[in-house]
């Protein structure tokens, strides 16, 4: 009786309460801006979900006539590569200079060009996500890890658009990937390209190379023993001991006899987002190839470089 009584009891009230509970009004003409609103709610993260599917289905068309190795060239012996952390002239910065010893192993005078990279490169792990959810300590493969990012580079003998590098279309979506992320509060920013996408535009277009010549048994010229682009400082600049203008300052190159000796200088400016350079790449080209140009490549990690002076 109870029973019965209890769910007559629930059956009135819930008629009572769905008697006062007016009808929604749906509006004839809803006005557009809040369509557009609700259009670009639904559209969030369509940039970053094109760019994740693209990650899958992506048949790397980019890599035809795409040479991975270097061709042994006999004319030409790289010595010794070593690097240099020092202050810039300007005061606003440091040169991380790249030196390059290299021997011509003939008699005759050979022509080549070269590219030189340096770059800060770490993963993908963003610090500020995994002090709040740490990661699980019981997987052992992070993929965040083995997904780099390049914070910061510079590129010896001139920088390149990055959307040049990238690709338009490439560009673009990751800039709206990255503009989606930023409207949900996300503390993110754009990245340069990745660093096959460096090397493989660099390889396939050597014609932006700094060229220079390898002397053979007849040496240099008076004008070519040092070659550089480093422009004099002002007579205000000369008595201060400073020099504003050495951050364009990016090659300089000694000639001789049998032997060059190329110092590549990469400058990067302290701020608040400063970075240091971890890693330099190696790019020289035979223009007198027709196929594969490339005759030497290399990869160097340096670490934590200490500052020399």
């Amino acid at each position: 009786m109870n029973t019965h009584l209890r769910i007559l009891s629930f059956l009135l009230l819930s008629s009572v309460i769905g008697a006062q509970t007016p009808p929604e009004k749906k509006a004839d003409n809803p006005p557009a801006a809040k369509e557009g609103a609700n259009q670009s709610i639904t559209e969030l993260g369509t940039a970053c979900r094109e760019i994740e599917e693209a990650k899958k289905s992506r048949k790397h068309d980019e890599m035809k006539d795409y040479f991975p190795l270097s061709v042994f060239d006999p004319k030409l012996k790289v010595n010794r590569v070593s690097f240099v952390r020092k202050h810039a002239g300007n005061g606003k910065g440091e040169f991380l200079d790249v030196q390059l010893e290299l021997t011509n192993t003939t008699t005759t005078t050979n022509n080549y060009s070269i590219y030189v990279l340096a770059l800060n490169e770490t993963d993908s792990v963003e610090d500020d996500k995994r002090g709040l959810v740490p990661y699980p300590k019981w997987r052992n493969f992070d993929p965040l890890k083995v997904d780099f990012v390049i914070h910061f580079s510079n590129l010896m003998p001139v920088n390149m658009d990055h959307k040049e590098i990238m690709g338009e279309k490439d560009y673009n979506t990751k800039k709206a990937c990255v503009e989606e992320r930023q409207l949900r509060g996300e503390k993110v920013k754009m990245y340069e390209p990745s660093l096959w996408q460096y090397v493989l535009f660099l390889s396939k277009n050597s014609q932006k190379a700094l060229p220079f010549t390898i002397y053979g048994e007849q040496g240099p010229p008076p004008d070519k023993v040092i070659v550089h682009n480093l422009k004099p400082g002002t007579e205000e600049e000369e008595k201060k001991q400073m020099n504003y203008t050495s951050e364009k300052h990016n090659y300089t190159m000694y000639n001789s006899r049998y032997q060059t000796t190329i110092f590549s200088h990469h400058y990067t400016q302290y701020r608040p987002d400063f970075y240091t350079y971890n890693k330099v790449v190696v790019m020289i080209f035979d223009p007198t190839r027709q196929a594969n140009q490339l005759v030497y490549r290399s990869f160097f990690d340096l670490g934590k470089l200490k500052m020399t002076y």
